[in-house]
C-alpha cells in the first residue's frame, strides 16, 4: 500500500518529494521499491478521484459567477453623506 502512495506521488502534476519515514530497513526498502512501481494512467485517474476532497467555503463561492452589479448612483462615488442607495431612511 505504501508503495502505490509513494508511487502515485511521483506522477503528480506538482511536484512532491516524499520523506520516507522508516525505522527499520525493511520499511526503507519497501519505501524504495516504489521507485520501480508503474501506474498506468487509468490508475493514477483512480487515486486522484478516491484522494480529491471538496474544499467547501470560501472556495465554492469564488467558483461561483455573480450578476455585474446594478448601476452605481453618482453620489455613491462621491463619498456623499445624503446617497441612500435607494433606501428610504425613517424620519427623525
Amino acid at each position: 500500500m505504501a508503495q502505490v502512495a509513494l508511487a502515485w506521488l511521483l506522477y503528480r502534476a506538482v511536484p512532491v518529494i516524499p520523506i520516507f519515514g522508516a525505522r527499520k530497513l525493511t520499511l526503507l526498502q519497501d519505501n524504495l521499491a516504489s521507485f520501480d512501481l508503474a501506474l498506468f494512467p487509468g490508475q493514477i485517474k483512480i487515486l486522484d478521484g478516491a484522494s480529491r476532497i471538496d474544499l467547501g467555503f470560501p472556495q465554492e463561492l469564488y467558483a461561483k459567477e455573480f450578476p455585474a452589479p446594478s448601476a452605481t448612483p453618482s453620489c455613491a462615488t462621491k463619498l456623499r453623506p445624503d446617497c441612500t442607495f435607494g433606501i428610504e431612511r425613517p424620519a427623525t
